[in-house]
């Protein structure tokens, strides 16, 4: 039976005590959500928003309510910046189902999400849905006994790990 391990780590903007990334890992014996979601800026707002997002994805995606269903809830439940015309939280949740093998790619405003097999890039089918007048994309495909690592890109969280290992290879170098 296929399992997975999930590791995450988030790191507070300097100067404030709370991040604005949320991580929620739901697990059923057959069935594992992962969501991530960005607050827009920093501190207590963006963290709340990012928690209620990554929270009502995880929790309904684990009881297998459709895509869309999702996204009206989260859509219906944030609020929008009056400025920039956007959402305060962006989303992205990988539903792995151990059962049938398939795995499926959420995703709402968020960074590119790259999947590999082994060394090489996939590109799974997309499908975009409009509820609203915003743009969601989901797309499933079937999980094999093969290691596929995901990777989303977020420049902050990127230069922060970077910082982290070039600090360490030159510690290790002296």
């Amino acid at each position: 039976m296929l399992t997975c391990d999930v590791f995450f780590a988030s790191k507070n903007k300097k100067g404030e005590e709370v991040c604005g990334d949320s991580i929620k890992v739901k697990r059923e014996s057959e069935k594992i959500v992962v969501s991530i979601s960005d607050g827009l800026g920093s501190g207590i707002k963006a963290s709340i928003l990012s928690t209620l997002t990554s929270t009502i994805a995880s929790t309904m995606l684990i009881k297998g309510l459709p895509v869309a269903d999702v996204f009206r809830t989260i859509l219906a439940t944030l609020p929008i910046c009056r400025v920039r015309k956007i959402s305060y939280s962006n989303l992205c949740s990988v539903v792995c189902d151990f059962k049938n093998n398939t795995c499926t790619v959420v995703e709402y405003e968020f960074p590119v999400v790259m999947l590999f097999k082994g060394e090489r890039r996939v590109f799974p089918e997309k499908l975009e849905l409009e509820i609203e007048g915003k743009k969601c994309s989901y797309g499933s495909f079937n999980l094999k006994l093969e290691l596929y690592s995901f990777w989303q890109r977020m420049d902050s969280l990127r230069r922060e790990w970077e910082r982290i290992f070039f600090h360490w290879v030159s510690v290790w170098k002296t």
